[in-house]
């Protein structure tokens, strides 16, 4: 798409996002201005790739290096805490 900034060189670190343009949500691009149809319907499922100074965060379309169950469980935790603390303040 051409919206790549910088230079690839051997050494330097690179944040990178490869999104994935083949899905419903992004099927109204029809020649028009690729930047605006990331910014305005690209979703974190259309990521497929993710290196973050030089570290692959996301591969085929799965967080690396993160359990995902560990953190459900903590979010679970966090808004049940939340929910009771808000009860006792009534």
């Amino acid at each position: 798409m051409g919206l790549g900034t910088g230079t690839f060189e051997e050494g330097k670190r690179a944040d990178i996002q490869i999104i994935n343009p083949n899905t419903l949500n992004m099927a109204g691009f029809g020649g028009g201005d690729p930047a605006a149809l990331i910014v305005y319907s690209a979703q974190p499922e259309n990521v497929e790739t993710a290196i973050v100074d030089g570290l692959i965060i996301k591969a085929d379309g799965k967080l690396q290096g993160v359990n995902l169950g560990e953190h459900l469980r903590a979010t679970y935790t966090s808004a049940k805490k939340l929910l009771e603390r808000s009860k006792s303040q009534m």
